[in-house]
């Protein structure tokens, strides 16, 4: 059974969604990193590699440090679009609690970074969407 559009702006949703991932693709904020104090705001993974590979001792330890743990953003980040992309799609089932579940996962990996909130303001629209259901009866909760 699909989504009554009463309940549930598939569009809104859609925006909502799209907009958290472009909020949140790696590194958009600005940061004082390790002992060099390196701002990676709109610094991917592969770009500190080569920052790496072009400098020499403390300064290159630092750009590697640095490749880790843009690398470790950015894989949340996809993980995160991931499970809202699979929210989205439970809950075009009606199926809920899955999404509302699998909203959570993508809020908790955005919350290790405190300057997000893409991921949450999407969980409370759905969360707004689902205590406007009129019949709660033709909800699916998957357990």
């Amino acid at each position: 059974m699909g989504l009554n559009s009463s309940m549930f702006d598939r569009e809104a949703m859609k925006q909502r969604i799209q907009a958290a991932r472009d909020q949140w693709r790696g590194c958009e904020w600005q940061t004082s990193f390790g002992p060099q104090k390196l701002d990676l705001a709109g610094i991917r993974r592969r770009q500190a590699i080569l920052a790496a590979k072009a400098t020499r001792g403390e300064e290159s330890v630092g750009w590697f440090q640095a490749v880790q743990w843009l690398g470790e953003v950015e894989r949340d980040a996809v993980q995160a679009a991931e499970f809202a992309d699979r929210a989205f799609a439970e809950a075009e089932r009606n199926c809920w609690t899955e999404a509302s579940d699998l909203l959570s996962q993508a809020e908790a990996l955005e919350a290790k970074y405190s300057q997000l909130d893409g991921y949450q303001q999407v969980r409370e629209a759905f969360q707004g969407w689902f205590a406007g259901t009129r019949n709660p009866a033709e909800i699916r909760q998957d357990v």
